[in-house]
């Protein structure tokens, strides 16, 4: 996502709260490998899809994994642990 790329998760632990399904990739049961090669022939015969999520999950690097922004928030929580 960091590169301007949709990815393709399964729908398991952290990754649901990081794929946007269908904004910024695809989320697909763990235990379906055909769905994971279904997701991967959309993106290979939907090349403008590829560009479009890819823009989506870059944007939402930037405003939500930013490497300031993270660690101004772990600097917080550590600062209101020491008062």
């Amino acid at each position: 996502m960091s590169r301007g790329r949709p990815v393709i998760g399964t729908a398991t632990g952290g990754l649901t709260e990081i794929i946007d399904d269908g904004r910024t990739g695809y989320l697909v049961p763990s235990d379906n490998p055909s769905a994971i090669a279904e997701k991967l022939l959309l993106f290979q015969n939907q090349r403008n899809l590829v560009a479009e999520m890819g823009a989506r999950a870059l944007e939402k690097c930037k405003a939500f994994f930013d490497e300031t922004l993270i660690t101004n928030q772990v600097f917080e929580v550590y600062r209101s642990l020491a008062n």
